[in-house]
This record gives structure tokens, sequence and C-alpha cells, in this order.
């Protein structure tokens, strides 16, 4: 199971370095992914998970980051690190948040479920900090959230 949550998170994080699109792909049609639409449920769920990531990011809040991200593949490009397990995604977020960082969601796509059972997700935060160069930063991110349990499987996220 391991094994499998970081093949899904290197092709995540491989998918999100492309410094261009193929030709290939921009003349491909339309394929099916395997992605059913979201129901209402599933995007309540996907939403309020996010914003307990959130809150719970910029609150400093250990004990509710380490249940949101227990079970989950992490990566933040800004970190310098490629794949960090849950105790040391917690561990990164805390220092992070106790130096001043905070978080805004810009947006949340919720995709549904994909061929995991999982929700798929793409979001984009702003982020501040006192020790950013700008006074934010613009990050991307995505990944993978079980509802209704209200966790992250795999979350991937940019400088």
């Amino acid at each position: 199971m391991r094994a499998l949550r970081y093949v899904l998170l290197a092709s995540l994080v491989l998918g999100c370095t492309a410094d261009r699109a193929s030709p290939a792909i921009a003349t491909a049609s339309p394929v099916e992914t395997g992605v059913n639409p979201v129901s209402a449920q599933d995007n309540a769920c996907a939403r309020k998970t996010v914003d307990r990531l959130i809150a719970a990011m910029n609150r400093a809040d250990e004990p509710e980051l380490g249940d949101l991200l227990r079970s989950s593949a992490f990566n933040w490009a800004a970190s310098g690190r490629t794949t960090t397990t849950p105790g040391d995604a917690v561990t990164l977020l805390m220092t992070r948040s106790r130096q001043g960082e905070r978080w805004v969601l810009r947006s949340l796509d919720v995709n549904g479920r994909g061929w995991h059972g999982g929700i798929d997700f793409g979001l984009q935060l702003r982020r501040s900090a006192p020790d950013l160069a700008a006074p934010y930063v613009e990050s991307a991110g995505k990944g993978v959230l079980d509802c209704p349990e209200q966790r992250f499987r795999i979350l991937g996220l940019g400088g």
C-alpha cells in the first residue's frame, strides 16, 4: 500500500513539473479519465477537509494536522523534499506555521472520485510568511481525499 502511495505521488509530482505541454497531448482527442461526476456530498466533504487543513495550518494545530494527514503521502516543493511521511509532514507544517506562515484558499477544484475510490482535487493557495521574499506566494497543489473520513491520501503542494 505504501509503495502504491509513492507511485501515485511520483506521478502527481511529475505531472506538475512539466515545463510545457507535449504536442501529442495538445492534439490528442479526449480520452476517458475514469473520474466520475462530483456528488454534492463529496463536494461538501472535500471543501470541509481542505478548510480544516488551512485552519489547522494557520493556528498551528498539531493534533488536527496529524488527523488530516495521518495516512497520506505528502510532497511540498517549497520544503525542498520530494516525499515525507505523515509525521514528517506534520512537523514541517508546524515549523512553518510557528514561523508565521499563513494560508488563504484562492480556489478549490473538486474533480470527483477516481479509479482509486478517493476524491481528486486541485487547489490554489496564497501563502504568506515573514521569511518569504515577496509579501505572498501563489502555490498550486493537488491530491486525493478520503471522504467521509475527511483525510488526505495524497497531498502535493508547489512552491
